[in-house]
């Protein structure tokens, strides 16, 4: 049986890189475009910070949990963009304030029911080591 489904509050951007390779092997820009939008649950996982002249890095690890549908051609690579209002038109580049960005490291499909999609991905937080 498959567990509970949790619940999906969250309405996220998710974007992938327009970047491509040419004859050199140079990747470009990576400039970002809507793959799709879906409502998800963010869960924070565990976290850690590294502080190098009076600037800190912060990084979390989130397990984020969405429908198969939703999410089924979702890869690694890609971003997920957040932010409480669930507005994403316009989106403001570059992305400050209330938004949140979360790189995806790892995407778990359930291959066999078909339920839901478990992403695993990175938030970086910029602080001044203050």
């Amino acid at each position: 049986m498959p567990p509970p489904a949790m619940r999906r509050t969250n309405l996220v951007l998710i974007q992938e890189t327009g970047a491509g390779l040419d004859r050199s092997g140079w990747t470009g820009n990576k400039d970002w475009t809507e793959h799709t939008k879906a409502w998800v649950s963010i869960n924070p996982l565990r976290g850690r910070e590294v502080t190098r002249d009076a600037m800190s890095l912060g990084t979390v690890t989130h397990d984020i949990r969405g429908d198969w549908l939703d999410l089924k051609d979702v890869s690694d690579g890609m971003r997920i963009v957040f932010v409480e209002t669930g507005i994403y038109d316009p989106l403001p580049e570059p992305l400050t304030g209330d938004y949140r960005t979360f790189d995806i490291v790892a995407v778990m499909r359930d291959e066999d029911e078909h339920n839901d999609v478990l992403l695993k991905a990175e938030e970086k937080l910029y602080g001044d080591g203050a």
